[in-house]
């Protein structure tokens, strides 16, 4: 068994749930991500039932 030679001291923050969401919610960053993933779900992937059933009329027609 190996020892350490540094000690390591024990982990006692708390984790604080208000502090994580405040931080979240101002996080620039992370917003201007999540909304750049949701245009692109719904901009350029845009799927509705009419487009789906064009979709497989033109593979059934492709295929024979």
């Amino acid at each position: 068994m190996v020892r350490e030679r540094i000690p390591v001291e024990a982990n006692n923050q708390k984790l604080e749930v208000g502090k994580l969401i405040k931080s979240l919610v101002t996080n620039r960053t992370l917003l201007g991500i999540i909304a750049a993933a949701i245009l692109l779900l719904l901009f350029i992937y845009p799927l509705n039932k009419k487009r789906v059933e064009e979709n497989c009329a033109e593979l059934a027609a492709r295929r024979g």
